[in-house]
């Protein structure tokens, strides 16, 4: 029975190939390669609470109640 390494010594004779061209484990361009990262996390939102007591937020509750008088207002 003939051993693998003599039979790649064989067909190495006859092709005329001594040395390979490329690595074995070389996938080059033959791999597929989506634009998109592989790693792809969504972010989480943040909660939107309000805190009462800030400035901010008084003027967003006064805009608010100035929006529904002025719709209540409409309708009327």
């Amino acid at each position: 029975m003939i051993t693998f390494a003599e039979l790649m010594d064989k067909y190495y004779k006859e092709t005329g190939i001594y040395k390979e061209e490329a690595p074995t484990n070389s996938t080059g361009p033959a791999i597929a390669n989506p634009d998109v990262p592989l790693d792809i996390r969504k972010k989480k939102k943040k909660d939107m609470t309000y805190d009462g007591r800030t400035k901010i937020v008084k003027e967003l509750v006064k805009r608010i109640m100035l929006a529904r008088e002025k719709r209540a207002s409409k309708k009327e």
